[in-house]
């Protein structure tokens, strides 16, 4: 049985090197889109525990670059 996923499942990525660095890394986009407003693309990634390590780990590596 397929998961229905709601909006807080959802990680919205509008960072093309976020979402570069996710799909190198082994996340699927489950989904795109372009924001109503600013007209930016997003790329969906569904949330996990991994995502979030991972998102962390991009986080502290741009501390230490800056």
């Amino acid at each position: 049985m397929e998961k229905t996923l709601v909006k807080n499942d959802i990680f919205y990525c509008y960072s093309p090197n976020v979402q570069k660095y996710l799909v190198a890394n082994g996340f699927s986009v489950i989904d795109c889109g372009v924001h109503k407003v600013t007209k930016r693309v997003f790329l969906c990634f569904e949330k996990s525990k991994k995502l979030d390590q991972y998102l962390l780990i991009w986080k502290n590596r741009r501390k230490l670059v800056s």
